[in-house]
């Protein structure tokens, strides 16, 4: 799991990144959470 700070910039970096990562890696399943004092970022295998 990863974690980011919760501001915009962030979000938009993570939504950018996940976009293009889900486009060559799709054997890899992305869950966002954005919470009141954290961004985080799990990446799992299926």
């Amino acid at each position: 799991m990863f974690h980011f700070p919760p501001e915009d910039a962030w979000v938009m970096k993570v939504a950018e990144w996940l976009t293009l990562e889900r486009r060559c890696c799709p054997h890899f399943r992305f869950q966002v959470e954005v919470g009141r004092g954290s961004l985080s970022l799990r990446v799992e295998s299926v």
